[in-house]
């Protein structure tokens, strides 16, 4: 009898050991779940930012500045370098770095395909020093330019846009640093519609 109810006792512990686990497998996967839910509701809520800023900015006019500085920099043939449309990065110093260095490694990458006369890159540096040292630094082939603003920007947003002789920014395109295959899709849509 002893021995019956020992063995009871040790099928019991074992079966309490196995729901054990499986309840803290449940609740692992459970707060896996929580985790990914959140992560596609901020990937969500970006998402809808960066679409809100980019239909606001489509169609701006862009700052005589742009065009001033253009021509009064070391940029060969000046006359011409409107007559294109050039794909533009801008950015601030101030925004944030991994952002910003991630999507000028994918737009290095991009360049190889439209060619780094194609792309202008629109920075916001304290310094001219510092831009020189960070284009340098970072081996850019396209053109950098430091300028205040462009239009009534919202701060520290990075954007790409498509510039031509009319100075309207289109296919205006804020990309997440979250989902950077949208920068990738956004490059093969504006090759196609401009730089084929």
């Amino acid at each position: 009898m002893v021995f019956a109810l020992l063995i009871l006792n040790i099928v019991f512990l074992v079966n309490a050991q196995k729901r054990i686990v499986k309840t803290d497998t449940l609740r692992y996967n459970l707060n896996n779940a929580r985790d990914r839910l959140e992560l596609v509701q901020e990937e969500n809520n970006a998402l809808r930012q960066s679409i809100k800023l980019s239909i606001l900015a489509e169609n701006v006019r862009i700052s005589s500045k742009l065009i001033n500085l253009v021509n009064s920099d070391s940029f060969s043939n000046k006359a011409f370098f409107w007559m294109k449309p050039k794909l533009v990065f801008r950015y601030k110093e101030i925004g944030c770095r991994p952002c910003i260095e991630m999507q000028l490694s994918l737009l290095k990458d991009f360049s190889q395909e439209i060619g780094a006369e194609n792309i202008l890159v629109v920075s916001s540096y304290k310094s001219r020093y510092d831009m020189l040292s960070f284009k340098k630094i970072n081996n850019f082939d396209f053109s950098i330019i430091n300028i205040d603003s462009l239009v009534n920007e919202i701060e520290n947003i990075s954007y790409y846009f498509v510039i031509d002789s009319t100075m309207i920014a289109k296919s205006v395109f804020v990309p997440l640093k979250e989902i950077p295959d949208l920068t990738r899709d956004y490059f093969k849509l504006i090759r196609g519609k401009y730089f084929d």
